[in-house]
């Protein structure tokens, strides 16, 4: 189970901790796809991929198309409500033109 975040980030550290709790055979923490070993996935069968709250898609979409160039794969993405909420910031944080 790969997780994209950043080491220090304690919602990617949770997600990693969560994955192990449910049984992942191993699970990792991968800040950048530059630093990520495509040979550990030599004689894996499936991986789970996400991301924590911070990190940007693009990262989940690098790894996926660098997995890709090595391996034939077939991908099963779990498509969600997508979350509309917005948050508006406080008055006083406003910056005033």
């Amino acid at each position: 189970f790969i997780v994209i975040g950043a080491k220090n980030s304690s919602n990617s550290i949770r997600l990693v901790e969560v994955a192990n709790q449910y049984k992942a055979k191993k699970s990792m923490l991968l800040e950048s796809n530059k630093n990520f070993d495509i040979s550990l996935l030599e004689k894996v069968k499936s991986v789970g991929i996400t991301a924590s709250a911070s990190a940007p898609e693009k990262l989940v979409l690098d790894l996926i198309k660098n997995i890709k160039e090595t391996y034939d794969i077939k991908l099963h993405q779990n498509v969600y409500q997508k979350e509309n909420v917005h948050f508006n910031i406080p008055n006083q944080l406003r910056s005033i033109n």
